[in-house]
């Protein structure tokens, strides 16, 4: 997902499986910012995103749901070729292959397994569901790890975040491809409020709001109706209050299965 200078994109996912691939791209995304800072409270902050994903990778069965996302959208490409906006359909496939090969070559269906009994990480994700658990006093192996060189600490990330990195290029491939199907609707919710009956069930909406409105939507979304309300917050220390006039957004919804 990208923002630009002009507006802000507000989505919403509507199934189990993207709402878990969204929030795993949201800490791959972070894990690349952590990368760049070689700070002691940097790297607890990388360390912290890679306990997120493993936490995270341990609810479900993570290659099997990738490779079945993958697999349901080439079905659905190869029957709609038409069907993404700004993609050629023979990228989307090239990619989408490739991503699948790299899952499939991953030894074990389960996401990290062998990071699970990694003692040293297991005593961190323990002492770090503490508030202020993973102190020095309370965690000394951490405290002399964060005093190696930057070098290897760095190479410890990288090789226990290997283990996630064809996870981590098949759902951003399985996201950018269906953010890129479903056509863009320039709608209006009247004072403040929208009401959307979809036809079918989509898998994400986007929401994409001008950035210089101080506008959000707050979106609900059942099996047959989808509802926005457009809030205000002027400042953080000030209650969002619903807007009474008519607000102009973009609506995407999105699905490919």
């Amino acid at each position: 997902m990208s923002n630009s200078a002009d507006r802000i994109i507000f989505e919403q996912p509507l199934s189990e499986r993207v709402r878990t691939f969204m929030r795993l791209e949201f800490l791959f995304q972070q894990r690349r910012h952590h990368a760049l800072d070689d700070s002691s409270t940097g790297v607890r902050a990388a360390l912290q995103t890679l306990l997120d994903v493993l936490s995270l990778t341990g609810r479900s069965d993570l290659k099997s749901e990738v490779i079945k996302d993958i697999q349901e959208q080439q079905a659905a490409l190869t029957r709609a070729p038409l069907l993404l906006q700004g993609m050629e359909t023979r990228l989307a496939f090239s990619r989408l292959a490739d991503a699948q090969k790299g899952v499939q070559r991953l030894p074990s269906h389960f996401a990290g397994s062998s990071l699970r009994s990694h003692e040293f990480l297991d005593a961190i994700a323990k002492r770090s569901a503490i508030p202020g658990g993973a102190a020095p006093f309370d965690m000394p192996a951490l405290h002399r790890w964060l005093a190696e060189p930057s070098i290897r600490i760095r190479a410890d990330l990288e090789r226990w975040f290997a283990h996630f990195a064809p996870y981590e290029t098949a759902i951003a491939t399985c996201l950018d491809v269906l953010r890129h199907c479903g056509s863009e609707q320039p709608l209006t919710a009247t004072a403040g409020v929208h009401l959307h009956t979809p036809q079918a069930a989509h898998q994400l909406l986007r929401v994409k709001v001008p950035s210089d409105s101080g506008l959000y939507p707050e979106i609900s979304a059942g099996r047959y109706r989808y509802s926005l309300r457009f809030m205000r917050q002027p400042d953080v220390d000030t209650r969002a209050q619903q807007v009474t006039q008519d607000v102009p957004f973009v609506l995407q919804c999105c699905l490919l299965a």
